[in-house]
């Protein structure tokens, strides 16, 4: 019996790999929209860091998993036994975040949404010297640079924090980009 535990959690590996059964739905794929359950337990993080969005109303948050597969895929490569430690591992690192991987988080951009970057871009003055720029770091205790939307490239890193709820979505309190 003993030599069979180590099959039976390289099958249930491959399976979790592969999406599930046939016929199943796959959770957790890039594009699946998120539920308002997702939303709630996004609003109980307080705030993301990862690949977003910034549109003109809204910001779009894709919670990529390929790490998670590619992740998984390493531990099951590995030899019998040290795949039970590796995979053991890999769920206690996703474990807190597990839940939202391969989403699609759509949320509202409000009027008091700050848009804020790490670093002033690099510019030249009229006589070819580095620009010194009068503009001041961290205005009202937030973080960085005022930014504005050509700021954000489309997917991008960026820290965005939620604010109130609204029609059962977190809105957007604020995006704060390491523009390097």
């Amino acid at each position: 019996m003993k030599r069979f535990i180590p099959f039976l959690l390289l099958a249930a590996a491959l399976m979790a790999l592969s999406g599930g059964v046939i016929g199943q739905e796959k959770k957790g794929r890039p594009g699946t929209k998120a539920t308002p359950e997702d939303y709630r337990r996004l609003a109980a993080l307080r705030s993301y860091t990862g690949k977003v969005s910034v549109g003109p109303k809204a910001v779009t948050i894709k919670i990529d998993d390929s790490a998670y597969l590619a992740d998984l895929k390493a531990a099951t490569a590995l030899p019998i036994q040290q795949q039970k430690i590796a995979m053991a591992k890999v769920e206690q690192r996703y474990a807190p975040s597990k839940w939202a991987l391969g989403k699609e988080f759509e949320l509202d951009l409000t009027d008091k949404s700050a848009l804020r970057r790490k670093n002033l871009p690099f510019e030249y003055d009229e006589k070819g010297f580095p620009k010194v720029s009068k503009v001041g770091p961290g205005s009202g205790g937030l973080p960085g640079y005022p930014a504005k939307m050509e700021d954000f490239s489309a997917d991008a890193i960026a820290t965005v924090t939620f604010g109130a709820m609204k029609d059962g979505k977190p809105t957007v309190a604020m995006v704060y980009v390491d523009n390097k």
